[in-house]
């Protein structure tokens, strides 16, 4: 997949993050300390209620790994710097 194709469908508001992200800037609009604290909300509710959670789960570990590497108040970009960390980048 290109890396334009996830911006496709999201209209004006996907060009101007598709161009942030090419200049390296992405000013916080929702920042991943938000992200984290809300997956983690999502999958401890799931399991008191014992119901699956698997996406949950999925994006719980780079979400809370963003917020110990100290990227917590970036926005939804810094999952891209999470998993170029995890990748070895």
């Amino acid at each position: 997949m290109r890396p334009k194709a996830g911006f496709l469908g999201m209209g004006i508001m996907g060009a101007a993050m598709a161009a942030n992200l090419r200049a390296g800037e992405h000013p916080p609009a929702f920042p991943l300390k938000h992200l984290a604290k809300d997956c983690k909300l999502i999958v401890d509710t799931a399991c008191e209620l014992g119901a699956p959670a698997p996406v949950g789960l999925t994006l719980l570990h780079p979400y809370r790994l963003g917020w110990t590497r100290g990227w917590g108040d970036e926005d939804i970009p810094a999952i891209m710097r999470v998993m170029e960390h995890l990748s070895g980048r």
